[in-house]
């Protein structure tokens, strides 16, 4: 007579039915397995990438303008003198048609100027004020006479000329689509090189990078650059490029 356990069942019972249960669970993992590797076979893919630009005349610039006022021993006084110049240089570039939204203060820098001698040491010689605006033009034909205004109203820096196009959505798109029709050629021509049969898209990626060629040249003899009443500055915006790179991957079979 078999031991049985409070439930009535032997040991050996209970040692079988656990046998049992292991080769069930095994069975289990082992059919998992069978039906993915078949239902979920290995895929293969190869990726392409190509590149699409688009090309268009920049419609907006953006220029510095400042003016760095000369060391004045007292901070009133040198504060008082470029926030007068500046205001005078605001309200000729606002006379061209400039708006104030398009006017953004960049750079306000107050600060000691020493000088330095064996004898003495550092001497306190005053203090100088940079002051910077950044100014966007929309009417691209005013950007030499903008300057001229500016640097004639007392502006004694200019510079970090840049141009842009305020909506660049539409020139993305036509650099995209180029990108994307040269990446399905390649991909066509790989596979009819090769024999390998495309299958459908599964993923794309896409980079956009604007590229700017501005063409500007400051006359020597400019205003605020040489002397009153001389030829206005020429600065032209050339061309800007926005290259799309797409990436597209396909199935092979």
């Amino acid at each position: 007579m078999y031991e049985q356990d409070t439930q009535g069942f032997s040991l050996n019972q209970k040692f079988v039915i656990f046998l049992v249960a292991v080769v069930c669970l095994a069975s289990v993992l082992v059919v998992a397995i069978i039906r993915e590797r078949i239902v979920t076979p290995v895929r293969y893919t190869m990726t392409v990438s190509a590149e699409g630009e688009a090309i268009a005349v920049p419609d907006i610039a953006t220029v510095t303008i400042g003016v760095k006022t000369p060391e004045k021993m007292k901070v009133n006084q040198v504060v008082a003198e470029n926030t007068e110049t500046m205001n005078k240089i605001i309200g000729a570039i606002k006379d061209q048609g400039v708006e104030e939204k398009d006017i953004k203060t960049t750079t306000y820098r107050l600060y000691p100027v020493y000088d330095y001698t064996e004898r003495a040491g550092r001497r306190l010689k005053g203090y100088t004020l940079t002051q910077e605006v950044q100014v966007k033009i929309r009417d691209l034909e005013k950007i030499g006479q903008i300057i001229e205004v500016a640097t004639a109203s007392g502006a004694n820096q200019v510079g970090d000329v840049s141009f842009t196009i305020d909506d660049q959505d539409a020139l993305k798109t036509q650099a995209r689509n180029k990108a994307i029709e040269k990446a399905k050629n390649k991909a066509k021509e790989i596979s009819n090189a090769s024999g390998v049969r495309l299958g459908r898209i599964v993923n794309v990626t896409e980079s956009a990078v604007p590229t700017a060629y501005p063409v500007y040249k400051y006359m020597e003899e400019a205003v605020g650059y040489g002397g009153a009443g001389a030829e206005t500055p020429q600065i032209e915006a050339g061309e800007m490029e926005i290259n799309v790179t797409v990436s597209l991957t396909y199935e092979v079979k």
